[in-house]
């Protein structure tokens, strides 16, 4: 009788070349044009504002490299087949774009993975090739390390959530005055992006722990900021 194996042995297994499949983060350069590729397993994810939060830290972080942020697409649903990236890819290719994700797991998912059962499952060399056609092979990055484990991915996830709500866990610190306010500024370029993508003022208050009152008058900052800068642009 031929011992069938488990996902527990194999749940590890990650094909030994996803480096050819999807590049490491310190491969992009200065200039690059990139598409943003955000995703999140379900609906209450997005609600909690997951989409929003990875999307947040990868410009964040596509700015310090100076790239070129050229489009981005948002889902929310499964990640087994990655057919819903053909139409970005194509765009992306069009515009010799590489298209960018937190983790690989963002792409394309092990078709037998599962929250419960099998966390640790990770998209094998079928998934990769798939992927790799569905997005005409070319360029994807990840922030994170393409093979990076999944206790890590985990851990990495946890970090990024802390970030866009700007909380870092452990005892609350003993604030001076005025320090409420500080810790306010510093949440609104995060409030910005998602002004961009288009969140309600009341949303975006729940995100980040703030009243909506100073959301709505971040959103006319925001407006003014715009509006001048097209005053500026037109005049050039």
């Amino acid at each position: 009788m031929v011992k069938r194996r488990s996902h527990s042995q194999n749940q590890h297994r990650k094909s030994g070349d996803v480096l050819a499949y999807i590049s490491p983060w310190d491969t992009l350069q200065p200039g690059d044009r990139v598409v943003i590729v955000s995703r999140v397993s379900g609906r209450e994810q997005n609600r909690r504002g997951n989409l929003y939060g990875s999307d947040a830290w990868l410009r964040f972080h596509l700015k310090r490299k100076r790239a070129k942020i050229v489009g981005c697409i948002r889902r929310a649903g499964s990640g087994f087949d990655p057919i819903w990236l053909k139409k970005t890819a194509r765009r992306a290719k069009k515009r010799r774009a590489k298209m960018v994700a937190v983790f690989t797991d963002r792409f394309i998912r092990h078709r037998d993975f599962n929250s419960r059962e099998s966390p640790d499952l990770q998209a094998g060399a079928a998934e990769l090739k798939k992927l790799q056609d569905c997005t005409f092979g070319i360029c994807l990055v990840t922030w994170a390390p393409p093979n990076a484990s999944p206790k890590l991915v985990r851990r990495l996830r946890s970090k990024i959530g802390q970030w866009f709500r700007n909380n870092c866990g452990g005892r609350p610190e003993k604030t001076a005055p005025g320090a409420k306010k500080e810790r306010r500024e510093r949440d609104y370029p995060v409030a910005k992006v998602c002004f961009e993508h288009g969140l309600s003022v009341r949303r975006i208050g729940r995100f980040l722990d703030i009243p909506h009152m100073t959301i709505q008058n971040w959103r006319k900052r925001w407006l003014n900021e715009k509006s001048a800068r097209a005053r500026r642009s037109t005049r050039a």
